[in-house]
């Protein structure tokens, strides 16, 4: 098992925060996460971009609530059914998380480390950098 740390800024800039979860957790646990460290309702629709950018997308991961995703071409899985491990990250890799499609809250999660441990890994949030942006 490893344990793997995600560092997640807003597109336009400010850090959020740093995350620790394990590979064997879903990319779900990790929206979960991202919404508690920005102090959010987890009420809206929202998707990871894993390939391309957050305009011109290639591979996506979206939540289940979404689903007439499913049928278009790009849609890779379900967030809360993909686990980390299955996406093959490295180190320093970079993907994209979407939320709220009527406001369009963009985020760039970057991998900022990969462990090999021996015990089981809680996910949770390593870091909250200061005052969040108001939901709503």
């Amino acid at each position: 098992m490893n344990e793997v740390q995600f560092g997640v800024r807003f597109y336009w800039g400010k850090t959020v925060g740093q995350i620790s979860m394990s590979d064997e957790d879903t990319l779900g646990v990790l929206h979960d996460l991202i919404q508690k460290t920005l102090g959010w309702d987890s009420d809206h629709l929202y998707e990871f971009i894993m390939d391309g950018t957050p305009r011109n997308k290639h591979k996506v991961y979206s939540c289940k609530a979404d689903l007439d995703y499913a049928a278009e071409p790009i849609f890779s899985g379900f967030a809360e059914e993909t686990k980390i491990i299955s996406l093959g990250l490295a180190q320093g890799q970079r993907f994209f998380y979407h939320f709220d499609y009527g406001e369009d809250w963009f985020f760039e999660i970057r991998v900022v480390k990969i462990r090999q441990i021996f015990e089981d890994v809680i996910p949770k949030i390593l870091k909250r950098n200061g005052k969040m942006p108001a939901q709503y």
